[in-house]
């Protein structure tokens, strides 16, 4: 809105009435609230009523009656609101300018994020210079796309954009002097081809502004493409973070991004995966890694290539001291490249994460490679993921090299259809060789299917191991059936380190109300306070996070909301027994009755209370109900002999202490008399 248009709204919002230019009563309460600048009011969401949130307070439903002027001149008026979702774009484009001017106008809205399926010339009239941040999540037509981008081209201030991408979008972006991100969305009406034109958009922006994080997810952008983006990457020493899969890559375009990279000391992850760069592509990747010393993840999985190109890859690894990340899922990588790798890994001290999950061709003989490099003392991987190949007995060929292994913290076993499984075998020299592991945390065996309840009952060697460190145990889609149940509760019994145990399918492992009844049991034996405080307290997930299960949940929850496991242990017994039996304690005399106050204490104050609402409620009976009172009173009236003496004996102290007063206060008034004697004879 121009001054002299907004001295016309100025004039007359005095007097003006919101029914007047509203459709409804949420839409007037909308623009009192943003009139008198409510601080509750940070977003706003513009709707039609075809996409209405009945459970959104802060919403303003465009209809037929809106006067989307005096919306815009609010809207530009208001200063607490921070971000806006456009659900709803007016098709007329005097309208829309009239809703856009208020955007124009406002100094307070950083964030817009706009989300519609009817698109329209509005957008053409959409100026939003103070706007940091544009979500656009629509499919769109060439049309559309059109009208977006001259709109977008008055979006000065813009570093983040997140949305559907054309040429014409791109080469907008690229002219916007503080763009730093653009994360491509992937369009489902398949207008998403860059191509060589995208490419000279890219170079452009690669050359003039500060990019730092670039993903343009399957936008085919070809070789050609690659090519011209590789010339300005040459001259950009700000991208941190670069995305191209399925970009419709060979290994001719990966070799002129080779060639940027070989110098380039910006990019920290690079994401080619879903390509076709073949071996010719990754030799030439391998070959400028050996001076890029930038490069910290390396995505290149689904890439084609076999053991010539890892072998390339492991030899520069030799002299890559920075590189921290490789992915190379499902290529046709073999025992032969997979032992270059892991006598590189053996000497390498840098590399953390390695992903060869789907390379079905490996066998145990490049598992017993990877397995001795894992013995290294200079090898520091921390992450490793081999799912969906043929293992076999991998437990065994890897069960040595972990109970040796001081760094791994994540190992992934899965098994996909067709691949040999995990015996119970395999799985017994696993844990094994884990019982002696003090640093793995995550563990996912899913899948292998040949895993049995009798296998399930080797965990216990591993889980009752004083160093068993794990947390997450993942076994989906194995049909254990209530004897694994039971064998995992066996193991579970001394654990005090798992928190997550992770299943389901084949409706939830074939487990029945037996198994369930007896995870419940673990997590709360209610035959006794004590077995309830020797019960686990550490378990937060059982299945999924999802199923909630009545007997179990609560529990669940306790583990997860205590700090520790001893106020866990507290909370289950308070809750389970409604009066606590003082008999078995009149064998510690009165020393109890301070323990008493101290434990009652510790769980109505307990930090717990903040976070929980099962806690305060606990709380809550525990001082309604004068508990500890009952408590204290039940063991006063099974030992009142105890109680009177010991009270009587607390007396006669008491009598003690004033006599021994009152004699020394005797002795200071006798010294006070002397001395005043003496000065009266002088």
């Amino acid at each position: 809105m121009s001054d002299y248009h907004y001295q016309g709204y100025d004039a007359l919002v005095a007097t003006v009435r919101l029914k007047d230019i509203t459709s409804s009563a949420g839409n007037r309460a909308i623009l009192h609230r943003m009139k008198n600048n409510d601080p509750a009011l940070e977003y706003l969401y513009i709707s039609s009523p075809d996409n209405i949130n009945p459970d959104e307070p802060n919403q303003y439903v465009l209809r037929e009656g809106d006067d989307l002027g005096w919306l815009g001149y609010f809207i530009g008026e208001n200063f607490t609101l921070t971000e806006m979702y456009v659900h709803h774009v007016p098709a007329d484009i005097g309208q829309a300018r009239e809703m856009f001017k208020g955007f124009e106008r406002n100094k307070t809205i950083t964030s817009v994020d706009i989300d519609t399926n009817v698109l329209n010339e509005g957008l053409s009239a959409m100026n939003m210079p103070h706007v940091k941040s544009i979500g656009f999540d629509c499919q769109l037509e060439r049309d559309a796309a059109h009208c977006f981008a001259l709109g977008l081209h008055q979006c000065k201030s813009l570093k983040s954009y997140f949305g559907m991408l054309t040429v014409e979008i791109l080469t907008v972006l690229s002219t916007l002097p503080m763009v730093k991100n653009i994360i491509a969305h992937v369009d489902e009406a398949g207008n998403n081809t860059l191509g060589r034109e995208g490419g000279v958009a890219l170079e452009q922006l690669l050359r003039k502004n500060k990019l730092n994080h670039l993903d343009l997810d399957a936008r085919f952008i070809g070789d050609e493409g690659l090519e011209m983006m590789a010339a300005g990457l040459v001259h950009n020493k700000s991208l941190t973070e670069c995305c191209l899969p399925n970009n419709n890559i060979s290994g001719e375009g990966v070799k002129a991004l080779a060639v940027a990279l070989v110098d380039n000391r910006s990019i920290r992850a690079l994401n080619l995966g879903q390509n076709n760069i073949g071996d010719e592509g990754l030799k030439a990747l391998a070959s400028s890694l050996t001076h890029n010393q930038g490069l910290r993840v390396l995505n290149i999985s689904d890439n084609s290539f076999g053991d010539e190109g890892l072998e390339a890859l492991a030899n520069s690894l030799a002299s890559n001291r920075k590189l921290r990340g490789l992915h190379l899922c499902n290529n046709n990588i073999g025992d032969t490249g997979l032992l270059a790798l892991a006598v590189s890994l053996a000497q390498n001290r840098a590399l953390r994460v390695i992903s060869l999950s789907g390379n079905t061709a490996i066998t145990e003989i490049g598992l017993t490679a990877m397995a001795r490099a894992l013995q290294s003392r200079k090898c520091k991987l921390e992450d490793l993921c081999l799912d969906r190949i043929n293992i076999g007995d991998g437990g065994k060929v890897l069960a040595r090299a972990l109970s040796i292994n001081k760094s791994l913290v994540s190992l992934s076993l899965t098994c996909g259809g067709g691949m040999v499984s995990i015996s119970d075998d395999g799985l017994r020299a696993l844990t094994a060789g884990l019982s002696h592991n003090c640093t793995l945390r995550e563990l996912d065996l899913s899948e292998n299917t040949a895993i049995t309840a009798i296998g399930l009952s080797h965990l216990r060697q591993y889980f009752w191991a004083p160093s068993c460190a794990l947390e997450s145990l993942s076994i989906y889609c194995i049909n254990f059936g209530d004897e694994g149940a039971f064998a995992l509760v066996d193991a579970l019994t001394r654990n005090k380190s798992l928190k997550e145990l992770l299943f389901g399918g084949v409706r939830y492992a074939g487990i029945t109300v037996a198994g369930w009844e007896a995870f419940s049991k673990l997590l709360c034996d209610s035959s006794s306070a004590n077995n309830m405080y020797l019960s686990n307290h550490t378990l937060q997930t059982i299945c999924h996070s999802w199923l909630w299960r009545d007997n179990i949940t609560p529990w669940l929850k306790a583990n997860g909301d205590s700090q520790s496991q001893s106020t866990a242990a507290k909370f289950k017994i308070l809750k389970c027994i409604s009066d606590l039996n003082m008999v078995p304690f009149f064998q510690w005399d009165l020393k109890f009755l301070p323990l008493v106050k101290s434990w009652f204490q510790t769980v109505t104050s307990s930090p717990d209370m903040k976070s929980s609402d099962e806690w305060i409620k606990l709380a809550t009976s525990i001082r309604s109900r004068g508990r500890e009172l009952s408590a204290i009173y039940k063991f006063v009236r099974g030992m009142p002999v105890l109680v009177v003496d010991n009270y009587k004996h607390y007396l006669m102290q008491q009598l003690r202490s004033i006599r021994a007063m009152k004699s020394k206060l005797q002795e200071e008034i006798q010294g006070l008399k002397e001395r005043e004697r003496r000065l009266m004879e002088v």
